[in-house]
């Protein structure tokens, strides 16, 4: 039994059924806080066929525009989202235009089942989940292959703090941080990571990460932008 009282499937871990629940309960608050940020516009800025990298419970289904969209392909590697994800598919009125995939983005052969392969993708978008993948610049280096020539990354993520202090905190927490939150590691240089994937075109790239002193202090402070794969 857990948060909701309902007892565990058989077939979902007990550490992604955990997971899961933490995540459904703090959905709402997660998709509020995100409307204070560039999140919105930058999900609604994808096009073509796209990869949404971990929708998790489907938080971002309703900032998509439908009329740039050809279809989206949700890649889920925790099963316990993937009812909710469905549901929420369902809500957004989606169905026909998103397709959940339940496993893991770097397994080639699961994706090749759907058609999906090097250069498939006009678009895809990691909101907040490159901190959870097990290799992130294996990881990354895939994702590049899966997106054509020309085609946009997008992303919203969290990174370790360029303050020493603040680092220290992160590194403090990690371990637990990591266990209750599904794998998110705090201590990621991931702007860097992303950065030196592949060659992106910076004359039509964006990429920022917060600057100040004060985000510095945040033990999660964020980078973000669209970055365009040089054709």
């Amino acid at each position: 039994m857990w948060l909701g009282g309902s007892a565990r499937p058989k077939d979902i871990g007990a550490k992604d059924y955990a997971s899961g629940q933490v995540f459904q309960k703090l959905g709402s608050a997660f998709k509020a806080f995100e409307t204070t940020t560039t999140v919105p516009s930058l999900v609604a800025s994808a096009h073509g066929v796209v990869l949404e990298l971990g929708p998790g419970v489907g938080t971002q289904l309703d900032r998509f525009d439908k009329s740039r969209i050809e279809h989206i392909y949700g890649v889920e590697l925790n099963p316990a989202f993937v009812a909710p994800l469905l549901a929420e598919v369902e809500r957004a009125k989606l169905q026909g235009k998103y397709t959940v995939i339940s496993g893991a983005v770097e397994d080639e052969r699961l994706l090749a089942e759907y058609g999906l392969r090097a250069g498939s993708f006009d678009s895809i978008v990691c909101i907040g989940t490159l901190c959870s993948v097990r290799d992130p610049e294996q990881t990354l280096r895939w994702l590049y292959e899966l997106l054509k020539p020309g085609g946009s990354f997008i992303f919203w993520e969290h990174r370790r703090s360029r303050d020493f202090l603040t680092r220290l905190v992160q590194g403090f927490w990690n371990p637990a941080w990591r266990f209750i939150m599904g794998g998110c590691d705090l201590s990621r240089s991931t702007g860097d990571v992303i950065r030196n994937t592949g060659e992106w075109d910076l004359q039509d790239s964006d990429i920022e990460a917060q600057k100040s002193l004060m985000s510095e202090w945040s033990i999660m402070p964020r980078v973000e932008g669209r970055l365009i794969k040089r054709a």
